[in-house]
This record gives C-alpha cells, sequence and structure tokens, in this order.
C-alpha cells in the first residue's frame, strides 16, 4: 500500500495528465461523432476541452520541473567554466524561482477575477479554467524546490 502511495505521488503528474488527457480526447472524438454524425453539436464540449487542455499543459510543465527535463543550450555551456556554469544554472534556478511565484501571484489574483463570469456551455464558473494556474503553481514550487534538494544531495553527497 505505501509503495502505490509513493508511486502515485512520484508520478502525480503523469498519471493525472495522461487520464486528463484522455478525458480531453474523448470530448473531442464525441464533439466531432456530434457535429458530423448526427448534425448536432455540443455546446460544452469546446469549453471543457480547452479547460483541460490547460490542466494537461500546467501538469506537464511541473513534470518536466520535476525530471529537470526543459529545454538547455548545450553549445553554450559546455564552453563555459565550471565556475561560470555554476552561476549560469543558479541564474535559471532563481529566474525559474521568480516565474513561478508570478505565476502564483497572478494566477490567484486571475481566478478571484473571472470566477463571477460562467461558462455558459458548462454553467460553472470561470475560476475553475483559471484556478489551474495557482493550484499548479503550487505543484510546480513543490517540485522546484523538490529538485533543487535532489541537486544540492547529489553535489553535497
Amino acid at each position: 500500500m505505501k509503495k502505490r502511495i509513493l508511486y502515485f505521488l512520484n508520478n502525480a503528474e503523469e498519471l493525472i495528465g495522461a487520464s486528463v488527457f484522455t478525458l480531453m480526447f474523448m470530448t473531442l472524438v464525441l464533439q466531432i461523432v456530434f457535429r458530423q454524425v448526427f448534425d448536432n453539436p455540443l455546446v460544452w464540449s469546446e469549453e471543457l476541452s480547452m479547460m483541460l487542455f490547460v490542466y494537461v499543459a500546467l501538469l506537464g510543465v511541473s513534470s518536466e520541473i520535476k525530471d529537470d527535463g526543459h529545454v538547455g543550450i548545450d553549445l553554450i555551456s559546455g564552453k563555459l567554466s565550471p565556475v561560470l556554469m555554476k552561476v549560469v544554472a543558479f541564474t535559471i534556478s532563481v529566474c525559474t524561482l521568480l516565474c513561478l511565484v508570478v505565476f502564483l501571484l497572478v494566477g490567484i489574483e486571475l481566478t478571484e477575477r473571472k470566477a463571477v463570469i460562467e461558462m455558459v456551455g458548462l454553467g460553472i464558473s470561470s475560476g475553475y479554467l483559471y484556478g489551474a494556474l495557482p493550484v499548479l503553481s503550487i505543484l510546480m514550487l513543490f517540485r522546484f524546490f523538490q529538485r533543487l534538494y535532489i541537486n544540492l544531495k547529489k553535489k553535497g553527497g
């Protein structure tokens, strides 16, 4: 039981993201079938697909932060001295942290402002769409500090 919980926590972005992506894909296929076969498009499918896409995209960002998988430019970093490389890595980490904090703060503000607007097709608050940014920014910040801890532990031990 404990192994399953740890597996889920370590792979939450991928597991949830794959499920949400599958739901988004099924929604889009359903929309195509209703539009093309039954000539009766679903009113809510576009909004739901858009909302699910936002969640999938942000879960992907969190996953890449967790796995330290974001794109880097090896051409430049390979020519830097070890000291300069540490400075560049530190600068990138600080910029990433600042961006994540801005995402969180802007996300909270946007969610509060947009929560009063209804998504007409779904009949729910836009807060569910905009709420993805602050909620998943918290996850990204957690993964950022987790990755920072792992990297410092590797260098120290």
